[in-house]
This record gives C-alpha cells, sequence and structure tokens, in this order.
C-alpha cells in the first residue's frame, strides 16, 4: 500500500514530497507531476561515488598490508644487525602501488602483493636509519588505519541514520 506524503511509513520515517514533485495545478484544476530528474545521470553519479569509496578503501587497506610487511622486514634487519652474511631486506610498496593505480587492469591495486626485497651484497646495518624508517612506517601504519577507521565509521553512521 502506497504511502501518502506526511504519513509514517514501515520504519517509522515521514516522508514530504519536495516542491518539485508535488502536484501543480493548472487552469483545469486537474493535478499534474512534474518529470523527475533523469534517473541514468543520479544513479552513475551514486554508482561512480560508491566505487571511488570501494578504491579508496581497497587502497587504504593495501597500505596497511604494505606497512605490516615493511615492518617485519625493518624488524628483520634489526635482529640480524650483527649477523655476519646478512643482508638488508625492504619493501618498497608506495611505489609498487603507485605503479598499480596508473596501469591499465582496474584490479591491479586489489590484486597487488607486498613483496620483500633483499640488497643483492652485503651491506652493513645502521640501526639509527633502521629505527627512523620503523618509525616513519608506524605512522604511515597509524595513519592509514585511522583513515580506514573513520570511513568505516562514517559508513555505520550513515546505514544507522545518525548524523556526525
Amino acid at each position: 500500500m502506497a504511502k501518502r506524503p506526511g504519513q509514517a511509513g514501515k520504519w517509522g520515517v515521514r516522508f514530504r514530497l519536495s516542491r518539485r514533485f508535488r502536484p501543480a495545478r493548472n487552469r483545469g484544476g486537474r493535478g499534474r507531476l512534474c518529470s523527475p530528474p533523469p534517473l541514468p545521470r543520479v544513479a552513475w553519479s551514486l554508482l561512480s561515488l560508491l566505487v571511488n569509496m570501494d578504491a579508496i578503501d581497497t587502497l587504504l587497506k593495501q597500505v596497511l598490508d604494505g606497512t605490516t610487511t615493511r615492518n617485519r622486514a625493518l624488524a628483520n634487519n634489526i635482529a640480524n644487525a650483527t649477523t655476519a652474511g646478512y643482508r638488508r631486506r625492504d619493501v618498497d610498496f608506495v611505489s609498487e602501488l603507485h605503479a598499480a593505480l596508473q596501469s591499465e587492469n582496474p584490479n591491479a591495486v586489489a590484486e597487488w602483493k607486498p613483496k620483500m626485497d633483499t640488497a643483492r651484497r652485503e651491506i652493513p646495518i645502521r640501526l639509527e636509519k633502521e629505527f627512523a624508517l620503523m618509525a616513519e612506517n608506524q605512522l604511515l601504519y597509524q595513519t592509514s588505519a585511522e583513515a580506514l577507521a573513520r570511513r568505516y565509521m562514517r559508513l555505520k553512521a550513515a546505514i544507522s541514520g545518525k548524523v556526525l
């Protein structure tokens, strides 16, 4: 059964027709409805918004994966700083993610996996440099995790109908 404007719906929400969709009176006294906006344009803008949200969420998740892998590599470097024959490892996920974003494949970011690179020759590990890189990496992880948490919080608020 269709609800009339001003009447409570299934979830107790009252709706009201905007001025554009209210019956207009013409000379004959009969009401007519104005035409609604073109649906494809509205639908495409909403779809592009949802696709962009999904792409940003995917990118943030991949940044979290990359920072986790890099943190593991830096921790191994610190732990093996005095081991003879150990070669330094690192993960250069930022440039790889940038290349995935620039590629023609729309699923390149979602399919990307972080890779650990090993140095070609034995290089002495400087602990102060490793600790500085680890601190920088942790800041990037915390920032990305906070951004993702805020996006999910906004999405949850939109679903539940709360205003932030």
